[in-house]
This record gives structure tokens, sequence and C-alpha cells, in this order.
């Protein structure tokens, strides 16, 4: 008996010893595969190569697990190494000078970047001005400058002395080295003149939004090399250039103050040729007009009269700015107060005139007698008497313009009755609406007292038919509040017959849709509207090409944040997360585990919830941009938690900013499983993690995975039908 104990135990030290050795050279043969695919810039087969290692408790005494630590680290940061500061980029520099023997390769990547970053300070040949310092280390640090073997002194500003180069043409060697050593050798070209270049046209719109970018461009006599004293007051910089013979600055138009929303963005600067002499200031202004004034602007028939009057004072001040803009306001002041007094003008004896409802009337004459003005702003006509003949009749607005017409005086008591004809059920918010009504005898002009909630007037007219019977109102709803579950457009109005005599008040009401949405367990969905996207991206990886078209064919609901763990446990009464906290994301959780989820939550809220497509996860993403990322083409930590500000974790939702409609980290925190089976039971997620590198948060980074797969970096987010 104690023969076979002891040969049994000695098995089981045998076993335990052959996996320790089979596990030990697993995970040196992945770690010599990551080291290689660092060297190669594969950061994507470094993180899988260092998934495959298999726990092993003697790891860490046999330093395994300190160099798989140092790989993963050096493989996020030299990933997005070309977007560094210069201060980071020195200190990843000089790690890779330390790491030299254990990681050549790593050095020999670091030393080339280094090397390209030298030249783009540098190019082939500089040309410098004699009477002016060399200015140099502007995106990369310079430790010496030598010129034709002549070591350059630093000046106070951090540039570099050129005086003691004497005058010429002549090219000479120049060595530029930076603090680690890195060296890049070019041509300098010295040359004199002080000639001033003369700047010519100098082309800026004269009128735009707030907010908008537009371009200040000039030409100059001979070739601009940059721009510089750039100054803008009313507006933001937001970069210059320079091409061929043109200088140009980017300029995103201000707010403009106080409650007129006008305003003006002045600009200032100069140019300088390629040796270093200094235009003449280039300065210039243009007409600011805030985002909702432009708008008002746009569409001048759906202005309030106080907003048209505003408008004209302003176009009045600017009208050599904004000549198209002031014709237009010119027009349309006339034309509403044609509106205001048609040819003939029907008036009920027992009534007083109340002309100027669409634009205020300053003076009103009858037969050129002016009529006096009531308190409450209607004008008193004396002496007319039932039936009278026609007589002219003329108005005034407070800035001169004039209209024409005929007063008819008639009595007549019937009051006109409306009918519905067409009104929608329900509509859209921010759509345009169209409310008809037919009344059972020819109405008047005027239509009154018009009120509507949650809606904005367009306009509210008889229609012009043979027989004018038709009253039409045009709507646009307004956006609810956050946090409003539905609603209605309400609206009340009265019209009056061509005698004057008014119909009893008309009321009705829509159903409003909203644009956001609640589950039974508090989770917000944002509705997308169906629409055409470009997928993919030319610069990522094989199964991210060709660059081709999307198409959403109807609009869905998709999650405002990922599914959180307090969302999880609801509905499934437990927490799988790795990363705890009711506000994070739910993580570890695989495909085939989600089903289960959306099918209890779609039977609880009586709506079928299910993954998103590849097709509506980019287009949300992406939420109409083309760039990298959804901000642009470069990362902003701003936007995204990945592995350079994560801390190797998740964090709770929402933190980051959200894309242009208003989704919540659709890049980085953790991937996001879509809903389309690929073969041999694996799937995609999409989106990136706190633990991947900036390249792999692209708007187009494909993951794919085995459906059972349950990972720290994975969660989802959800969609549910429109029709739902």
């Amino acid at each position: 008996m104690k023969k076979t104990l002891i040969l049994a135990g000695a098995a089981v030290l045998l076993v335990v010893a052959v996996w320790i050795a089979w596990a030990w050279h697993r995970n040196a043969a992945a770690l010599e595969t990551a080291h290689l695919a660092l060297e190669k810039s594969d950061h994507g087969a470094v993180t899988a190569a260092l998934d495959r290692m298999t726990a092993l408790p003697l790891a860490g005494a046999l330093g395994q697990t300190e160099r798989a630590a140092e790989l993963r680290e050096l493989s996020g940061r030299l990933a997005g190494a070309r977007e560094l500061a210069a201060p980071e980029f020195l200190e990843l520099a000089g790690r890779a000078c330390a790491l030299r023997e254990r990681f050549p390769g790593v050095f020999a990547a670091v030393g080339e970047l280094a090397a390209r970053r030298l030249g783009d300070v540098l190019p082939d040949p500089l040309h410098v001005n004699a009477s002016n310092a060399v200015a140099l280390a502007d995106r990369y640090p310079v430790a010496r400058l030598a010129v034709a073997g002549r070591e350059l002194a630093r000046t106070e500003g951090g540039r570099f002395d050129a005086t003691e180069l004497p005058d010429g043409s002549d090219s000479r060697p120049v060595r530029l080295e930076d603090p680690l050593g890195f060296v890049l050798e070019s041509a300098v070209r010295v040359r004199v003149d002080r000639e001033a270049p003369v700047v010519g046209e100098v082309r800026a719109p004269r009128e735009v939004r707030a907010g908008e970018l537009f371009v200040v461009s000039c030409t100059a006599g001979e070739p601009v090399f940059e721009v510089v004293e750039a100054r803008v007051e009313g507006g933001r910089l937001m970069g210059v250039a320079c091409q061929g013979c043109e200088g140009a600055l980017r300029i995103a138009a201000g707010r403009p103050p106080g409650p007129s929303g006008v305003g003006l963005v002045a600009w200032s600067f100069r140019v300088r040729d390629e040796v270093g002499n200094l235009s003449a200031p280039v300065q210039g202004r243009t007409s600011s007009v805030a985002a909702d004034r432009a708008d008002r602007i746009a569409g001048l028939g759906a202005v309030a009269r106080e907003e048209l009057l505003a408008i004209e004072a302003w176009v009045r001040e600017r009208g050599d700015l904004v000549p198209d803009t002031h014709a237009r306001v010119a027009a349309e002041v006339a034309r509403r107060l044609q509106a205001s007094l048609p040819d003939e003008v029907l008036l009920d004896a027992r009534r007083r005139l109340r002309p100027g409802e669409t634009h205020p009337v300053a003076f009103l004459e009858i037969d050129g007698i002016r009529a006096a003005r009531e308190e409450d702003g209607a004008f008193a006509v004396p002496g007319l008497a039932d039936a009278a003949p026609p007589r002219r009749i003329v108005l005034t607005d407070p800035h001169g313009f004039t209209a024409e017409g005929r007063l008819v005086v008639r009595v007549d008591e019937r009051a006109p009755v409306l009918r519905p004809i067409d009104l929608p059920r329900e509509c859209d918010e921010e759509a345009d609406v169209t409310l008809t009504y037919e009344a059972d005898e020819p109405l008047g002009e005027v239509v009154e007292d018009v009120r509507v909630s949650n809606a904005r007037l367009i306009a509210a007219f008889v229609e012009e038919r043979k027989e004018e019977r038709k009253v039409v109102m045009q709507l646009r709803t307004l956006r609810l509040p956050p946090g409003t579950e539905d609603g209605r457009v309400a609206w009340a109005f009265t019209v009056r017959d061509r005698a004057g005599n008014a119909a009893e008040e008309v009321r009705g009401s829509i159903a409003l849709l909203t644009d956001v949405t609640t589950s039974s367990i508090g989770m917000k969905l944002k509705r997308l509207p169906a629409g055409e996207f470009v997928m993919g991206s030319e610069h990522g990886y094989p199964d991210e090409k060709p660059l081709r078209t999307g198409k959403i064919e109807r609009p869905f609901y998709i999650g405002v944040f990922e599914v959180t763990q307090a969302e999880w446990e609801q509905v499934m009464g437990r927490n799988p997360s790795h990363f705890l906290g009711a506000r994070r994301p739910v993580d570890s959780v695989s495909w085939l585990e989600v089903q289960t989820f959306l099918q209890r939550l779609s039977e609880r809220d009586g709506v079928r919830y299910q993954l998103p497509t590849e097709a509506q996860w980019e287009y949300a993403c992406r939420a109409g941009t083309r760039t990298e990322y959804y901000w642009g083409d470069t990362m902003d930590e701003a936007c995204a938690w990945f592995w350079n500000n994560s801390g190797k974790e998740t964090h709770p939702v929402g933190l980051k900013a959200p894309n242009p409609w208003g989704l919540h980290d659709m890049s980085g925190n953790v991937f996001e499983w879509c809903g389309r089976v690929e073969e041999g039971d694996s799937q995609i997620a999409r989106g990136g993690s706190w633990r991947d590198d900036a390249s792999n948060c692209r708007s187009a980074r494909r993951l794919r995975l085995k459906s059972s797969a349950r990972e720290p970096f994975l969660g989802f987010r959800l969609v549910r039908g429109c029709d739902d």
C-alpha cells in the first residue's frame, strides 16, 4: 500500500513538472513572437501573442510576467508614438535606449521615428536669412546645430543665432542633433534679401454664421514661406496655411455679443517670404451673424414682426458688408406691408381698423386724412357709413416703406365655420407640419390669435385659390426638454371672413414623437434616422477595406450608453463583471449570454431589443463623419478611454465627450458585441477598449472573437426598431 502511494505521488509530481515545463516553453515562445511583432510595429500581433500566455505560478520568478508587462506597455506606447508631443516622445526614446540590449528592435524602431521627426524639423535645403535667427525645434527638441562644422550659439528665445553667417547664397553642410544623440545632416542656404513681399488681393466672405469656418487668403508677389503675427477678434483662429503664392487663415466666427446676435470678425496678419522678409500687415473684417439669426434671415417669411424690424435695422447699418441680405430684407418688409393691406380691405362698419398684423404700422391715411391710433394699437376710422364706396388707403411703416389699397365697408354678421381637412396624427421632433382647414364660405386675409405649444409658427394664411375657402398653418415642431417621454403639439387660432366676422376659436393637437426613449430599466435610447454613410477605412486592416457605401433603410433606436452593470443586474439578477461599479459597463459577458439578456428585456418591455448590426453600429459611431475617429484623424483623450489614459480598467459610462449624435463611449472603454453571426461560430466586436492602443479605437476597427468569449474588455449596447 505504501509503495503504491509513493508511486502515485511520483506520477503526480512528474505530470506537474511536465506541465510546468510545457507552459514555460509555451510562454517563452509567445514572448519571442510578441518581441518579433513589436520590432515590426505590428501591435495587434503583440497583444494576440501575449494573450495566449498560460498562467504559471513560477512565471514571475522566471521573469516571464515582468517581460510580458514590459512588452505590452511598450507596444501600447509605440502605437501612438507618432502623435506624442516632444517631451513624451523623448521620454519614450530614452527608455528605448535603456532597453537597447534587451529589445534591440524597439530601439531601432524608435531611432527611425526620431530621425523622421528630425527630418520634418530640418528640410533640405533650409533657407536662412543671415540677418535673422534660425527657428528650429518647434516640433522636436534640438540639442546642437552646426553649420559648416561650426556650432551655433542659442539665443534667449531658444533659437540659434545666425548673425555670424556671412552673406551669400552658397550651400553649406548643417548637422542637427537631438538630446539623445540622434543626428540628421542636411544643407543650409544663406541669403540676404530685405525686400518685403507685396500682398495683393485678399479674399474673405462678407457675411458668415456664428461658429462657421471660413478662410481668409491673400496673394503675394513672390512665394510665401509662412503666415505670422496672426490676430483675430470676434472669432477663433483655427490654423494657418501656405500654398503656392498664397497665405491663408482658417477662422471660426465667434458668437456675436448682445441680444442683436450680430457682430464683426476682424483679423490681421503678415506673411514672410522664404528668406524671412515680412510684408506689411494684412487687415480686414467680416460680418458675423448668430446661427439663430442667420436661420431667421434665411427664412424671413417665418420670423416675428419685431425680429424682422431688428434684422432690418441691422442690415441698414451694414449695407456695405451684406448688400444681398439688405435687398432680401427690404423686399420682405415691403411684401409684409402689402400683405397687411391687400388691394381691397373689407371692414365691418361697427369695428375699428386693425392693419399691420404682420408688420408694425407707423401711419395710416384714408383719402389723404391720417387716422388716429387708439391705445390698443387699432386705428379709429370715424365717419364711415355702412356700404361706403371704396376709398384710397395708404399704410407706412416706421422705416418709410409704404403700401396702398382700397377700403370697402360692409356689414355681415355671419361667422364662418371651419372643418379640418388634413391633420396628421403624429410627427417627429423638429419636423415641418402643414395643417389645412376648409371654410363654408370665402375667407378674408386675416388669421388671428394664433397660439402654438411645442412648436414654432412658420406661417398661417388663407390659401390663394379661386374661392379662398381654405386656411393653411405651417408649424415647425420643437425638441422637448431632456427626460420628456412624450408630448403633443397644440394650436389654437381664429379666422375672419371678408366682412370681418370672426369664427369660433379653432383648436387641435397631434402627438409629438421624441428622439430619446427610456426602457423599463432606465436605459436611454436615441432615435437615429435612415441614411447612407461611407463604411470602412483605407488605412486600417485588410478586413476594413475597401471603402463602401453603407445604407440604413429604416430609422432605429440605439443605446446612448453602453449597457451598465446596474441595468444587467435588474434583468439577469447577477453581475459577471471583472471591474465592479453600477455605472460601469457590464463586462466579461459572452455573445450567447447577451442573447438571453435581450430576450428577457424584450419580454419585459413588450418590444424587440437586439444587438446592432455592424452597419448600424458604424453608422451610429461615425454620426455623419468620414474621419478615422468621429472627432478627427488623431486620438483625443477627451473622447475615449484607451490604454494611455484608462489606468488599465473600465470607467463609468458617459464621462467622455459624446459623438455629434449624442452617443457616449462609441470609442474605447469596452469593445461592443455586434449582431451578425460570422463563420465558425465567431462574432464581431467594435469600438476598442480600455486595454487597446489608439489605432484599435478607430470607427472602422473590427475584432473577431468566439461567441462564447468572456473578456474584461467586452461589453455591448443594444438597439430596437422605431416600430417596436
